[in-house]
């Protein structure tokens, strides 16, 4: 397929030619500008376009088969070691490692480029940039994918879910940030697989890597951030026995700059990752971040309706040689078309956390309530904000300190409470508030009190620390509201005119009257 302007170059001679390597060079470069470019991370590391990408090599070898092919077609006969390895060398001077632009407006297919803003075909070229391809031929006008979408919707229940789900796949294929990871759980032989096999075959395995949150997390493996370069998704399975901070998903979900390593070179890159997160689980992750950025992030799907043993089938799997099999597999290009048919307000919408769903609502909820922190505001806190004729909170409930009362201050009642089950390590008088603000007011969007937790309204004279807006429920009137964390999505769903709106708080300095 190579061809050099204007003929066929004759050989130069070896014999007395002190130019000999250079006029080489020259021939080899002007066939070979387009295919490669040199990767100087790695002294033989290669950047090769292969008809519709521009592909990483680690070694010598992609470049050593373009020359052999020229030399063959050219009939240059001179090819000792030292020759080629000087050929070599050359070229890697001569071309350079400057690789164009990617065009992110062009979706890359193996058999064109779509353009997203016109939505018509354009060729493939080494000018687009792109470092990745979708594994199929794109096919307009393909009918709905009809086999596909009925699974989906059997699976979720719930349109609203569904279309969070296309949003989650629009949001990679456009590359359009969105600053959310999706976390799917449920029992065994429910379809968590399938859904994970769907995403996965429509981006492409090469486009994907399997990452660990045990290893990803761990700073002693250095290695691990490297999987994850000129990735567009990241795959965490078997994730629900894993418990931490997760500053690395904060990182990768961020789109913050993460350094990386790769084996055998002292080099420490920085790359920023632009493709979608999947974590799945029999249960979700518990996240002991106490900024709540982990949790504002996820996006629940939880799927539990288990299937029989006699009526599974085969609907997409990978066959081990990196085939693709099962019954939902031909309809993969309809796929395509149906989530880029979703118009960019609705994705953006549709991938937001405080959507009015009710479905979205209780698989967050269900999965916010693993949370120990989550699980007792619930059971033993009640929201109100009502004001008083000054503006200022009627109810708070006292912090507390170890040795208060469980029954008037909120950290002894929640080490109490945490007591009696031994789900959990309990937060410490540290933390404790500042975990429960952030929960209450950046998770759930309660409309406490903004700024610092440790003064203003969080402080009461005479009493200390408090949570403005919220009391501890009394064995006398269980009933009598709900709790803290249904109320809070109880809003999302049906929100309710507030006394105190997000961007309105009250903010004040001085006493606060009684409880």
């Amino acid at each position: 397929l190579t061809t050099v302007e204007p003929n066929t170059p004759a050989e130069p001679p070896k014999s007395k030619n002190d130019s000999f390597t250079h006029q080489r060079v020259k021939f080899l470069a002007a066939a070979l500008r387009d295919q490669v470019r040199a990767d100087y991370e790695q002294a033989s590391a290669w950047l090769h376009f292969d008809g519709t990408k521009w592909a990483s090599h680690y070694s010598n070898d992609k470049v050593n088969e373009l020359m052999e092919g020229l030399y063959d077609s050219w009939g240059w006969t001179v090819r000792d070691s030292t020759t080629v390895n000087g050929d070599r060398a050359g070229l890697r001077r001569a071309i350079g490692g400057h690789l164009p632009s990617a065009t992110t407006w062009l979706l890359p297919f193996t058999n064109c480029c779509l353009d997203l803003h016109t939505k018509e075909v354009v060729p493939h070229s080494p000018e687009h940039g792109n470092r990745y391809c979708l594994p199929f031929d794109y096919k307009p006008g393909q009918p709905a994918p009809q086999a596909i979408l009925s699974f989906l919707e059997d699976r979720f229940g719930s349109l609203d879910v569904l279309q969070l789900f296309q949003a989650f796949i629009w949001h990679i294929l456009t590359g359009t940030a969105m600053k959310a990871y999706l976390e799917i759980t449920g029992p065994g032989n429910t379809g968590k697989t399938v859904i994970t096999n769907l995403v996965i075959a429509l981006i492409g395995v090469e486009n994907t890597t399997s990452c660990s949150l045990k290893r990803i997390e761990d700073p002693n493996n250095k290695f691990e951030t490297n999987r994850l370069r000129s990735k567009r998704l990241a795959v965490f399975s078997e994730s629900q026995e894993y418990s931490g901070s997760l500053e690395m998903l904060k990182a990768l979900t961020g789109q913050d700059r993460i350094s990386a390593e790769r084996k055998f070179s002292p080099a420490v890159f920085d790359h920023v990752f632009v493709g979608g997160v999947i974590l799945t689980g029999n249960s979700p992750v518990r996240v002991s971040d106490t900024s709540g950025a982990v949790i504002n992030r996820r996006r629940s799907i939880i799927v539990d309706k288990v299937v029989e043993a006699v009526n599974e089938r085969v609907l997409i799997e990978f066959d081990g040689s990196g085939a693709l099999r099962g019954e939902l597999v031909h309809e993969l290009p309809a796929l395509i078309d149906w989530v880029l048919a979703m118009p960019p307000a609705e994705a953006r919408r549709a991938i937001a956390r405080d959507v009015a769903s009710s479905a979205r609502a209780d698989a967050e909820k269900k999965v916010l309530l693993k949370d120990h922190l989550a699980n007792w505001a619930n059971e033993r806190l009640i929201f109100n904000d009502c004001l008083d004729s000054q503006g200022k909170p009627m109810y708070w409930s006292q912090v507390g300190n170890l040795d208060s009362a469980p029954s008037q201050c909120l950290l002894a009642n929640y080490r109490t409470w945490l007591q009696e089950r031994e789900t959990a390590r309990a937060y410490g008088q540290t933390n404790f508030k500042h975990k429960l603000v952030d929960l209450l007011r950046d998770t759930l969007g309660l409309p406490l009190p903004p700024g610092d937790h440790s003064k203003g309204l969080y402080r009461v004279d005479g009493i200390g620390s408090v949570v403005p807006f919220v009391r501890l429920r009394l064995s006398s009137n269980s009933g009598e509201q709900p709790g803290v964390i249904d109320a809070a999505f109880a809003k999302r769903v049906a929100p309710l005119g507030q006394r105190v709106a997000n961007d309105q708080n009250p903010v004040g300095n001085g006493t606060n009257g009684s409880n």
